[in-house]
């Protein structure tokens, strides 16, 4: 998972390669201010065309922390 890294995140630090999703808490990027969207891209690894259709799922828990 990564964001865009688009020129309306320019505030926003971290987060524009690639990383493992694991089981435990991590910080994925940081920033300040108010914006509208932030694109966040899901690539997954592993899949082909003779995957059956319902034998994998993907959850992703996120939180917004205040600072």
């Amino acid at each position: 998972m990564k964001r865009s890294g688009g020129l309306g995140e320019s505030g926003i630090a971290e987060g524009t390669s690639y990383r493992t999703l694991t089981g435990d808490l991590q910080a994925f990027f940081s920033g300040a201010g108010d914006y509208e969207s932030v694109q966040i891209l899901l690539r997954l690894d592993g899949i082909t065309v003779h995957t059956a259709p319902g034998s994998y799922s993907v959850a992703i828990r996120y939180a917004i922390e205040a600072s």
